[in-house]
């Protein structure tokens, strides 16, 4: 059984919680449960390896591969070190030693054009026809004639 989860957990690799045989491996790696003698291996979503990556972390300025789980990194390092976190589920991308850099996301705004949005009819909250056509009336209840109603 996979689970689509990542835990760490800082405990001595020897320490032991309750009867069920929970048992780190160690303080940086998944956790293998082992549950009524099954292990049961935590898997990542997607696991992008063989990469050149630019992770902008000073301690750590270049990886070689990296996994994902529920749309989040939840480990850089080597593909020694991605491979146990690799299940049946696991979809995997081999980059052949391209690189690979953080997306950027451009966060600002031309105000003007903010502006103007703000004076638009917000339509999207309209989860049917009908809907909208209220919202559109109401609108036009309140807007002068021969005036445009723009929405978005």
């Amino acid at each position: 059984m996979e689970l689509l989860c990542v835990l760490q957990i800082s405990l001595k690799p020897r320490v032991r919680l309750g009867t069920q045989g929970f048992l780190p491996h160690t303080s940086t790696s998944p956790l293998a449960l082992t549950i009524i003698g099954e292990i049961w291996h935590l898997s990542a979503d997607l696991a992008l390896i063989n990469t050149n990556i630019k992770t902008m972390n000073p301690t750590q300025p270049i990886a070689q591969a990296l996994a994902i789980t529920k749309n989040k990194i939840v480990k850089v390092g080597t593909n020694k070190q991605i491979a146990p976190l690799i299940g049946e589920k696991t979809k995997v991308l081999s980059f052949d030693g391209k690189t690979v850099v953080p997306g950027l996301i451009d966060t600002h705004i031309h105000v003007a054009d903010f502006g103007r949005c703000l004076m638009w009819l917000d339509l999207t909250s309209a989860e049917s026809i009908t809907q909208l056509q209220h919202m559109l009336k109401e609108k036009a209840g309140h807007t002068p004639a021969g005036k445009w109603i723009v929405g978005r």
